[in-house]
């Protein structure tokens, strides 16, 4: 299995345009997949200069209802008519991110929901033997730090965003299981608890968005709950491969817990399982 980062908000080449936002082309005995397309239509860009043939893609993930994910879902539709695009039940509801007390939205192209490429998922959803979605990984401490900053519309009213939107993809192949991870808004350990559960056993590789602190910025987790959390997986004996938003003082925290267990990857990466 082959996995190459399309966008990320740091890029190992200068040729290429990195964004806030997560796209992934992975390669398996018998799929081309993307999970999610950034927050435009870049990733298609980023795929062309390293040699990755998007008409030729069989899957698409949208792991969220955010637009980091899924912002770049027309020029994808504008260059591949066969693939199925599997978006979870609430993936097109109208959310929205509050910079400085405005609410902006921040979801899907609603336009797009009635596309015939488009398939709705809900909790467990099985593509084939090989690949799985699941979802409903709710953790109301979790949600509690991101409290004022996300909102959905349900009939009319604006609510906390619970991320219900948010599903992960399971990968079994050759002996191992991947999870792969956009946003994880309701923490990796509880979708590494529940994928451990499924898989009946440990979980070799997770690929996420792991929304760590960076110091430069002050955005992502505190630096005492970055530490908290990587004692919490330590446990975990496979690898952690991190993406958007996984720099600075955060990452360096993670890795002085969990050594050589994790990696951070940016645009351009590209690793084989």
């Amino acid at each position: 299995m082959k996995i190459v980062v399309l966008m990320d908000n740091t890029a190992s080449s200068a040729k290429l345009v990195k964004k806030s936002g997560m796209s992934l082309y992975i390669e398996t005995s018998n799929h081309k997949i993307l999970f999610d397309l950034g927050p435009n239509h870049l990733f298609f860009e980023n795929a062309k200069k390293q040699g990755i043939d998007v008409s030729k893609v069989d899957t698409v993930i949208l792991s969220s209802g955010h637009n980091a994910y899924g912002g770049g879902l027309r020029r994808f539709l504008e260059v591949n008519g066969m693939a199925k695009i599997y978006v979870s039940e609430y993936g097109f509801m109208p959310y929205y991110e509050q910079h400085l007390g405005v609410k902006l939205p921040c979801g899907l192209e609603a336009a797009l929901e009635s596309n015939e490429q488009i398939v709705k998922t809900r909790n467990l959803y099985f593509l084939d033997d090989e690949m799985q979605l699941f979802s409903g990984v709710i953790d109301m401490n979790e949600l509690q730090k991101n409290k004022s900053k996300y909102f959905v519309k349900v009939n009319g009213e604006t609510e906390q965003d619970t991320f219900v939107h948010e599903q992960y993809l399971m990968i079994k192949e050759n002996g191992k299981t991947i999870i792969v991870a956009g946003g994880i808004h309701n923490g990796i350990q509880n979708i590494l608890r529940k994928g451990e559960q499924m898989n009946n056993g440990m979980i070799d590789v997770v690929i996420a968005d792991f929304h760590l602190y960076d110091a430069s910025s002050k955005k992502g987790m505190k630096r005492e709950e970055v530490k908290e959390l990587g004692e919490m997986i330590s446990r975990f004996a496979g690898r952690l491969y991190t993406l958007n938003c996984s720099i600075g003082d955060g990452f360096q925290l993670f890795q002085s817990v969990l050594g050589d267990k994790i990696r951070n990857l940016s645009l351009g990466d590209s690793v084989v399982i």
